[in-house]
């Protein structure tokens, strides 16, 4: 019945110097029945000759409760690859909190099993691209237990010619009955040459359950935009209210000092729209 009260911040700042061009990096977590933990793991730095490839094991013993936030921040010239891998047993919680801001080519691999009744997995996530950036999500969740739930919210801001692919596959295992799956992709182009792409999932091999996804895309309303010029508001701090209402849900998740550093970090990214 261990409960850690205060995250465990795994801080990974890469080398800047051009001599760094492979890292490789492992994260093991093993919650306990009962025991409950936050895990913060944030990476930023490095070089246009870099590669950073990372890994994320997570065993979420039965009613345990864990959280995990992954921070990319990394310099715009790393090639970044992470792959995370949950188990979640019964009656235990995972909550996976995701802002990609860093980068120059992202692949990042996500995927949550669920393995005993009563199993809960909620994903909540944001990447911000801009200038060439290119970014690859995808994610799985995977239900092999009935009576379990998993929930997936995933926010996609583009500029300039950034570039955003997004997966997401819900499967229900054969007798698997009474589980529930939602997924839902958000993507906010701001403006014409930024491109998303967007492929929800389902694999449903099993009865009595219930399952919904859905992806959209969008450019800025220029309706919202003067309704808020309209009010005072010059065009550059509108777009930002937009912009910070949009990925508001995945922020609020995280904590006060991380929250703030990531919401200032994105509104310098709007300045000059």
């Amino acid at each position: 019945n261990v409960q850690i009260d205060k995250p465990i911040h795994v801080w990974l700042s890469a080398p800047a110097a051009a001599a760094a061009t492979f890292l490789a990096t492992r994260i093991l977590v093993i919650a306990e029945e009962r025991a409950e933990v936050t895990v913060i793991d944030e990476c930023e730095g490095g070089n246009d000759k870099l590669k950073l490839n990372a890994v994320i094991e997570v065993f979420a013993a039965q009613a345990s409760r864990v959280r995990h936030v992954s921070v990319q921040r990394l310099d715009k010239g790393v090639v970044y690859h992470v792959a995370q891998r949950v188990s979640v047993a019964r009656d235990a919680s995972l909550l996976t909190a995701i802002a990609s801001l860093g980068g120059g080519i992202t692949k990042s691999d996500f995927g949550s099993y669920m393995n005993g009744s009563g199993a809960n997995v909620e994903l909540f996530g944001f990447l911000f691209g801009e200038e060439k950036q290119h970014f690859d999500h995808h994610t799985i969740h995977d239900h092999r237990s009935g009576k379990s739930y998993s929930n997936l919210d995933f926010k996609v801001v583009l500029k300039d010619r950034a570039r955003s692919a997004y997966t997401g596959l819900i499967r229900i295992e054969p007798g698997c009955p009474d589980s529930e799956a939602y997924q839902e992709n958000r993507n906010l182009l701001l403006n014409d040459g930024a491109r998303a792409e967007s492929i929800p999932e389902l694999e449903i091999l099993t009865d009595e359950v219930k399952c919904t996804h859905g992806a959209t895309m969008g450019t800025l309303d220029a309706q919202h935009v003067f309704y808020l010029m309209s009010r005072g508001i010059d065009r550059a701090e509108a777009i930002r209210l937009i912009v910070g209402g949009f990925i508001e849900p995945t922020l609020s998740r995280l904590d006060a000092d991380l929250r703030e550093r990531l919401r200032s970090h994105v509104e310098d990214r709007v300045k000059d729209l």
